[in-house]
């Protein structure tokens, strides 16, 4: 100790004299070779030698049998080797890859007024390509698909959302589900087993057992919420579920939570039903009681541990009303009582001995106004019940874990509209597309819309869970529905637009090939739908609604051949 105090004073002592020297200590250290092209064959070779040790088995090196990108990816997460599924840098490296291929793929060309091409074939547009024709190359706009939980991806899914309310009405419930991964013995037991390559793992603590293998704990969360999804479909302790929507969502990049619509058959709605329909409706299927200590002791336990609500930092909000409830909250100078602040989620809720139902507009005008949060109804509750959260028995008791359950449905669709912006919000860390420079004259419209989709990419902030999502989790959405949505253009024909083929499958085409666009509803499959009495008389919504498109070559015989990359099958 002594020798490392002389050593530091020294050094101290010399910098004091020579303070041009501190420049070069603190100096990084200046690399003079080129840097690693990202298109390297050898890249996660040089970048992971712990885990490729004998330099072979990357993503681009030889197989006897070719494997997909994604396929490679899901094998690298899922791998039985430890080692390599707990590398989070590699994660973050598949995810990396995975999300820029997507961006490559999702620049597409659209061409404008597609009614005056008229019977241009392949080559003569391959040629006015080439030739960068100008009055071609003015219809021709490049589109960015939907970069995941970017404002525009969810805009897009709210437009889905609201055409599934459209068909189905208000939703009826809206469930938040928000797992306890650090309670659940099963989980905890799992991840040692699989793990029992680490060292005295079953001396760590829960915490370090899950933070060192994130993907197998997000695996599990999903799972998990499938087989709840599952026995809500089946099961009914709902009701029957005629459809759902269900959204994705990392609370501050760390473990995801599920926001639910759920959709019952033959729920009432306000407006419509009466009051009593309502109270014994939600009263069956919501509730606050604390269960009995004696006959439901682990249902009790699980209300204990999840569905009691204590007011911390988060919640507490200051609002303008000035009969919203105290809330005491605590000083660095000692305990005060904020007279404006107050639990953003309405606790201590209020005591009454009977169901509440209260006015739709005040409730939606007090949440826009930010202020005090007036429920749109309110259950039965004794003092002892004025913390506890909203839940399903069964539900609670199969999740174990957070849960929140409203009752929305009501037929001015304001509440429905104020949730459904709720559930579809987006990023705040993600670059706006309005303040991205698409304009550079200098650069093509492909490059300008590739540069801000990787700008896009390192704008994001992204957990572990949803690295390991994005590549083995619902095709990498972050949403999910019981519908099936297709777009269908409603414009006159001159102002169509329709999707080009790429450049690679136009140089594959016969060079008098008429088929120099995607295959669509509107041009391609309505008009060549059979000749029949059942389809003669079916418009464009039921053609759509009832039938999907598929590629390649379904097991069933065709009446008559088409001119088209793909078929359709009946919905089941």
């Amino acid at each position: 100790k002594q020798w490392y105090q002389r050593r530091v004073a020294i050094t101290a002592g010399i910098l004091d004299e020579n303070p041009e020297l501190m420049d070069d200590l603190y100096k990084l250290l200046r690399i003079d070779g080129d840097p690693v092209d990202m298109s390297d064959t050898k890249l996660d070779l040089l970048a992971f030698p712990e885990i490729f040790s004998w330099g072979v088995g990357g993503k681009r090196g030889f197989r006897g049998e070719e494997a997909k990108p994604l396929q490679y990816e899901k094998c690298r997460l899922m791998s039985c080797n430890g080692a390599t599924r707990r590398h989070v840098q590699h994660l973050f490296h598949l995810a990396g890859e995975c999300e820029r291929r997507k961006i490559r793929s999702s620049i597409f060309a659209t061409l404008k007024n597609v009614q005056d091409i008229g019977n241009l074939d392949t080559a003569s547009l391959l040629n006015k390509i080439k030739t960068k024709d100008s009055a071609l190359m003015r219809r021709i706009n490049k589109v960015l698909r939907l970069v995941p939980n970017t404002q525009a991806y969810w805009e897009s899914q709210r437009a889905k959302l609201k055409a599934q309310i459209e068909k189905f009405g208000p939703p009826t419930f809206f469930i938040t589900f928000s797992p306890a991964e650090y309670d659940w013995e099963d989980l905890v037991q799992h991840l040692k087993e699989v793990n029992n390559d680490i060292p005295n793992v079953d001396d760590l603590s829960t915490s370090a057992l899950l933070n060192k293998d994130p993907v197998l704990t997000s695996v599990y969360i999903h799972k998990r919420f499938d087989a709840l999804l599952k026995f809500i479909l089946d099961a009914e302790p709902l009701g029957k579920v005629k459809s759902y929507f269900v959204r994705h969502e990392y609370q501050s990049r760390g473990t995801i939570h599920f926001h639910c619509f759920f959709w019952i058959d033959g729920a009432p709605v306000i407006g419509k039903s009466s009051d009593e329909e309502i109270s014994s409706f939600v009263q069956r299927h919501i509730t606050c009681r604390l269960p009995d200590p004696v006959r439901e002791s682990s249902l009790l336990n699980v209300v204990n541990s999840y569905q009691l609500h204590k007011c911390r930092p988060y919640c507490l909000r200051k609002f303008r009303s000035k009969n919203a409830s105290k809330v005491k909250r605590q000083s660095d100078l000692g305990n005060k009582t904020d007279s404006n602040v107050a639990c953003r989620f309405g606790f201590p809720r209020p005591k009454s001995k009977k169901f509440v139902l209260n006015e739709v507009l005040t409730s939606v005008v007090a949440r826009k106004a930010k202020k005090m949060r007036k429920r749109l109804y309110d259950l039965p509750r004794s003092e002892d019940e004025r913390r506890v959260n909203d839940y399903n028995s069964i539900l609670s008791f199969l999740w174990s874990g957070n849960m929140d359950i409203q009752f929305l449905a009501e037929d001015t669709h304001c509440i429905t509209e104020y949730v459904t912006k709720y559930i579809t919000k987006s990023e705040t860390s993600v670059i706006d597309m309005n303040d991205a420079d698409l304009k550079d004259l200098s650069k093509t419209s492909y490059q300008n819309l590739s540069k801000f989709a990787f700008q896009l990419l390192k704008s994001r902030e992204m957990g572990a869970h949803e690295a390991a999502d994005r590549i083995l989790q619902n095709n990498g959405e972050l949403w999910r529905s019981s519908e099936t949505f297709v777009w269908v253009p409603t414009t006159t024909p001159n102002k169509r637009t329709r999707v080009m083929r790429n450049l690679k499958d136009l140089e594959g085409q016969r060079p008098d090939s008429k088929k120099i666009f995607y295959d669509d509803w509107v041009h391609v499959f309505y008009p060549n739908r059979p000749r029949t009495s059942e389809f003669d008389n079916m418009s464009l919504s039921d053609f759509v609604s009832q039938f999907e498109k598929v590629t390649g070559k379904p097991n069933m015989k065709k009446e008559k051949s088409t001119d088209c990359d793909s078929a359709l099958i009946p919905l089941l």
